[in-house]
């Protein structure tokens, strides 16, 4: 199960490169009142499902662990 946890971790990870990569390209045409957007939005969206996905991957590492202890 952990191993869906890091292909997920990875893919969001991925996910992150590709918003960083496109900011930067708004950026560097001089439209920074919207690559602000963009970050403002961005986090708004995806900072909760980030977090969601650390706490499931926690709680997962965290029942494996307990198995494993009894």
């Amino acid at each position: 199960m952990i191993i869906w946890n890091v292909v997920g971790l990875a893919a969001l990870l991925a996910l992150f490169a590709l918003w960083f990569v496109v900011i930067k390209q708004i950026w560097d045409r001089n439209r920074k009142d919207e690559a602000k957007l963009i970050v403002w939005i961005a986090f708004v969206v995806l900072a909760p499902f980030f977090g969601a996905f650390c706490w499931l991957l926690w709680d997962n590492w965290l029942r494996e662990k307990a198995q494993q202890d009894f």
